[in-house]
């Protein structure tokens, strides 16, 4: 049976990219993390590349977790 998951990208200043992949969520936690690099090497902070796109300190999220991370409310009575 074929199973495709569902995550986002989030990066600080509210960047996210939504993905469809056949990594469970930990291999896709590990993918990310092996594809980022230190932006100083001094510092914490990491950068990952979607082409000339850059998340900073990208964070991998459920669609569910990331539609409540502080979502906008619009049009709530």
């Amino acid at each position: 049976m074929y199973v495709q998951y569902q995550y986002i990208i989030k990066g600080e200043g509210m960047m996210a990219l939504p993905v469809h992949s056949d990594l469970n969520c930990i291999e896709f936690e590990n993918h990310i993390k092996d594809q980022t690099k230190k932006l100083h090497p001094k510092g914490h902070d990491t950068v990952w590349r979607w082409g000339v796109i850059e998340f900073i300190n990208p964070n991998v999220m459920s669609v569910y977790d990331f539609m409540n991370n502080g979502p906008a409310l619009i049009g709530m009575k």
